[in-house]
């Protein structure tokens, strides 16, 4: 089966939660025997790379403007994917879920995997935010199959299209355990003993609201 890849950055390396996310989902899928087509995004990759790990890497324009590169690049992935002769076109998130209904006039199978209600996220305007939803809704009414990370983007999906959902939760490797504990030591810390969060520094992670309940005077912040 031939799996045409969009809407991410690209990979390896390349900071962002669905960089990371195909990263580690890709060559497994291209271990179990398919072959897989990335869409990257030209500003961000070495357009030198053509593989990675067995996936395909395939270097599509995407104009540097933020407002304009989503669509424009994620429009021309499915074109691309439709000259590749793709059986299936696998979209990640809801803005880029608005070509969902141009992939399936041109023939191929949509998958959508929906990360979450970008819509919800304070960085974004108004007007962004209705796109948003709109592409949430036609990627929910139009792909052949929708994927989602949570229970509760399960819930979206069935009440704003109608429609079940596959439920795959978000895996990581494990790593080795070390039980070194230098680290803390260095920053006084006890073993077992404090909180670790790990999330960017904007409102909707709620690292405001964790550390306005922690009762301590001790909070560290690395960059």
């Amino acid at each position: 089966m031939k799996i045409f890849v969009t809407d991410t950055k690209g990979i390896p390396d390349i900071p962002g939660g669905i960089e990371r996310h195909c990263q580690e989902l890709y060559p497994l899928i291209v271990k179990s025997g398919h072959e897989v087509i990335l869409a990257t995004r030209t500003p961000y990759v070495d357009q030198q790379e053509t593989h990675w790990q067995g996936v395909q890497l395939s270097h599509i324009f995407a104009p540097h403007t933020k407002s304009l590169q989503t669509i424009v690049h994620t429009f021309l992935a499915i074109l691309e994917a439709k000259k590749k002769h793709a059986d299936i076109v696998h979209i990640h998130a809801i803005g880029p879920g608005l070509m969902a209904p141009l992939a399936r006039l041109l023939g191929m199978k949509v998958v959508i995997t929906n990360h979450g209600p970008d819509y919800d996220r304070q960085k974004w305007g108004i007007f962004a935010k209705q796109i948003l939803r709109l592409g949430e809704y036609l990627s929910g009414k139009f792909a052949n199959e929708i994927i989602v990370i949570s229970s509760v983007i399960a819930a979206i999906i069935h009440k704003r299209c109608g429609r079940t959902s596959n439920l795959i939760y978000n895996g990581v490797p494990l790593p080795a355990a070390n039980s070194d504990t230098s680290f803390l030591a260095e920053r006084s810390i006890t073993p077992e003993k404090y909180i670790l969060a790990v999330a960017r520094f904007v409102p909707e992670k709620g690292l405001h609201d964790l550390l306005g309940r922690l009762k301590t005077s001790k909070v560290i912040i690395n960059w």
